[in-house]
């Protein structure tokens, strides 16, 4: 497509302590792990490596899937 990713998603949440060396190499701003839980946004760069993330099932809606989430 001629555009440069800038992010990375592990697959299976799959990593080792080299990885993130080695995707900042690549070129990569930032990578998500499959860790469930809130991250802490800095304003340092390195905050943005094996970010958690909330994966959504099919089926809850919006509002119920984030309504867990917040608890």
């Amino acid at each position: 497509t001629g555009v440069a990713c800038s992010a990375f998603t592990y697959p299976f949440g799959a990593y080792t302590h080299k990885t993130q060396q080695l995707m900042k190499e690549f070129g990569f701003k930032s990578t998500l792990s499959c860790r469930e839980g809130m991250n802490l946004i800095t304003k340092d760069p390195s905050c943005l490596y094996h970010l958690k993330r909330f994966n959504r099932p099919f089926g809850p809606s919006s509002q119920k899937f984030f309504s867990r989430v917040l608890k």
